[in-house]
């Protein structure tokens, strides 16, 4: 075959495409600090590629997850030690109304007792107040046929 010219200008103007387009591509790599830039590049590094992605998207997911069961765990917690505290709260308020309860049964007593000693009284005085009365009929009806002779 003969070499003209023209077709070593073609093979040396390929070469230096060929040439500029690595160097482009390394350029490109060592800016980006990636290897594989499109998936055409080396499809099987680009699938290996997107298995790692989905990989820490997983990862990340579950450090989230993690995140919201802590979330939820103090949630927890700060329910329970409510419920403690208010449970507590509630005996408390229970065993007060029992001593209420118990107070008011013995001053019903007491009052029962000391109305019962006033009602006591009172017939007393009442019947002080009828035998006095009854005296003071008696003693009237003695004297009544002195006042009508006093008065007629």
């Amino acid at each position: 075959m003969r070499t003209t010219p023209i077709s070593t200008s073609r093979t040396t103007i390929l070469n230096i495409r060929s040439a500029a387009a690595k160097i482009s591509k390394a350029t490109q790599e060592v800016s980006s600090g990636l290897r594989v830039t499109k998936p055409s590049d080396d499809p099987s590094d680009a699938a290996g590629i997107v298995r790692t992605r989905a990989e820490l998207a997983a990862i990340a997911r579950f450090r989230e997850n993690l995140e919201s069961v802590g979330r939820v765990q103090w949630a927890v917690d700060h329910v329970s030690q409510s419920q403690s505290f208010y449970g507590a709260t509630l005996r408390q308020a229970e065993v007060t109304i029992d001593n209420l309860i118990q107070l008011d049964t013995v001053n019903t007593t007491r009052l029962s007792l000391h109305q019962d000693a006033d009602v006591l009284k009172s017939i007393g005085d009442l019947q002080s107040a009828t035998a006095a009365e009854q005296f003071a009929l008696q003693v009237a009806a003695r004297q009544r046929p002195k006042l009508l002779d006093l008065l007629g």
